[in-house]
């Protein structure tokens, strides 16, 4: 899917689902927001979503996780913790 508007189109990512205009604040707070779909992991609340901004700056994404923003190496960080103590309680390994 391509947005066109006033300034370049913009070309919506493969996982994009939604989107919406975002004006709200000064100029430099203005961006098209790309959703993924909701994704409800054990009790929990995933989406991934993109700003691309209006001025030069490069896009934005992001990975939220319920309320809470997390970047893509929080993300794997993140993961790899679960896992680790996931292992752990279910091994008896010890937690590093």
């Amino acid at each position: 899917m391509t947005i066109t508007e006033d300034r370049q189109p913009t070309t919506c990512p493969a996982w994009c689902v939604q989107h919406e205009r975002v004006e709200d604040g000064t100029p430099e707070d203005r961006a098209l927001v790309h959703r993924a779909a909701l994704r409800e992991v054990a009790r929990y609340e995933l989406r991934v979503h993109r700003l691309d901004w209006d001025d030069d700056e490069p896009p934005w994404t992001e990975i939220m996780l319920d309320d809470t923003l997390l970047s893509a190496a929080n993300a794997r960080a993140l993961g790899e913790a679960l896992i680790a103590a996931a292992d752990a309680v279910g091994g008896g390994a010890r937690i590093t």
